[in-house]
């Protein structure tokens, strides 16, 4: 399904499963596919949409840079939700997905049942990290210059936190590098270079964030980069209802990396509420064996 954005472009979605409303917001290089795994578990008691963020296939490809941008992905979100007419309902996001949800939240309110963020990126906190970043975005650019989307996906990638996703999880690794490999260069190239290149600095947006209300859910993987910890641990600071949790032996792509326990933490963390709203207290056994058993 598509929906059409203010903007022109056609934002594609998918929605499975009947329930209480969870809305997934994917990383960079990926797209709605990025969550197969917790819609696999949380369809058979939730209503699972996933959709693909402008730029990536099958969503509009556009070659205009007026068409990108970290603000625009926020809006596309919020469209999203009013596009389906939710109500109230739950977000979840990884990486630049993370980001999104973070910052479409805030304008969302009370719609927003529950958050939970994977590898939510913060900004730089040095010049050196600053560096280093934009270093390996023109390696990435100048792979896809040169039309070489296995170069700039081996350059995307090739670093310390995947390592264990690479060697671990090979077969799931060549599935994802496969989705980032047939995605259109231009829409990388553009997302680069007008979202990926200047991370949201939430330092600057701890008013804004303190005002966020929904119980947050930081998930980490424990080998990420030393910068990931310190800035995941300060937005576990400044958001009122945050909790973090670490993952042994993770690098940063938890939802891909330790599926069966990024989901039952998801799980836990959307059902502890709507039980709470419900005026119950415990999980049934049915939701226990379909929810918490091993991927």
């Amino acid at each position: 399904m598509f929906m059409r954005t203010s903007d022109g472009l056609d934002l594609q979605f998918r929605e499975v499963g009947r329930g209480p409303t969870i809305v997934f917001s994917h990383e960079f290089g990926g797209n709605y596919a990025s969550w197969e795994k917790q819609i696999e578990r949380l369809a058979t008691t939730h209503r699972c949409i996933a959709y693909t963020a402008r730029g990536f296939s099958p969503s509009t490809i556009s070659g205009q840079e007026m068409h990108y941008g970290r603000h625009m992905l926020v809006r596309d979100l919020v469209e999203l939700v009013e596009h389906l007419k939710l109500e109230r309902f739950h977000l979840v996001g990884a990486g630049m997905g993370a980001a999104t949800s973070l910052l479409a939240s805030e304008l969302l309110g009370d719609k927003v049942k529950t958050i939970t963020l994977a590898d939510c990126p913060a900004g730089p906190l040095s010049q050196l990290e600053l560096f280093e970043h934009r270093s390996r975005i023109r390696q990435v650019l100048f792979a896809l210059e040169q039309k070489k989307s296995a170069l700039a996906s081996w350059t995307l990638w090739n670093d310390r936190p995947d390592e264990r996703l690479i060697g671990e999880k090979a077969a799931w690794w060549q599935k994802y590098r496969s989705i980032f490999e047939q995605h259109d260069a231009v829409g990388l190239a553009l997302t680069l270079k007008r979202v990926e290149w200047d991370a949201p600095d939430f330092k600057h947006l701890e008013r804004r964030l303190r005002h966020i209300e929904a119980p947050t859910l930081l998930v980490l993987g424990n080998e990420d980069r030393p910068a990931a910890h310190t800035r995941t641990a300060h937005l576990a600071r400044v958001l009122p209802f945050a909790k973090l949790v670490k993952l042994s032996h993770c690098g940063r792509l938890a939802h891909l990396e330790q599926p069966a326990v990024f989901n039952k933490l998801l799980w836990q963390h959307v059902r502890t509420l709507e039980l709470r709203e419900n005026g119950q207290r415990h999980y049934s056994k049915l939701e226990l064996s379909l929810n918490l058993e091993s991927s």
